[in-house]
């Protein structure tokens, strides 16, 4: 293990998150995809889902509640087929509604969307605790979708983002777009 985190430190926005049916230790111990100090975001597969973390260390205002621009929200652009283009109904967005629910659209272009849909295998939250990231509390983020929302294969491009009410909205990877830099996830 000592190993597997020597290489994500020096490829936090490039690693290759590994969880097939035979590695029993990666599917019951999550996985850090991305790691810059004020964000850690990890990964664990539970059978045919994939239970992400999205952890804020740095947001230690809470913005868990309320209506935006004045809460803690993210998104996550989801290259679909992993082709590293947008794809119009194809590339999806997610991210969380005022009211909890996990609002899922299709990207049409890179502004623009078809309307919100709803599955109840997908599930999140968002929390200002503390974690073992840091005994402060601030703010993080659970999600959890089963592998057929993020892809028809085995491996999908990620673009997360934050949104911290005081500060904005940080993109990961840094410098990414949506979808030419990616985080790559494989399982």
């Amino acid at each position: 293990m000592k190993r597997l985190s020597f290489l994500i430190l020096l490829c936090p926005v490039f690693f290759l998150l590994a969880c097939g049916d035979d590695d029993t230790e990666i599917q019951l111990d999550p996985i850090i995809f991305y790691d810059n100090g004020d964000y850690l975001l990890q990964a664990t597969c539970t059978g045919d889902d994939i239970e992400f973390f999205l952890d804020a260390v740095m947001d230690i205002t809470d913005g868990s509640m309320g209506a935006f621009p004045n809460s803690d929200i993210y998104r996550i652009y989801v290259d679909y087929n992993d082709n590293k283009t947008i794809d119009a109904n194809i590339d999806l967005l997610i991210s969380p509604l005022e009211d909890g629910r996990i609002c899922t659209v299709k990207l049409l272009t890179a502004g623009s969307t078809t309307g919100c849909s709803f599955a109840n295998d997908i599930t999140g939250e968002t929390l200002f605790s503390s974690t073992e990231n840091t005994g402060e509390a601030h703010i993080n983020h659970r999600l959890r979708l089963p592998k057929t929302v993020l892809s028809s294969g085995s491996s999908v491009g990620l673009v997360v983002e934050l949104y911290d009410s005081e500060t904005g909205w940080q993109r990961l990877p840094e410098g990414g777009d949506v979808f030419g830099r990616t985080i790559n996830l494989s399982w």
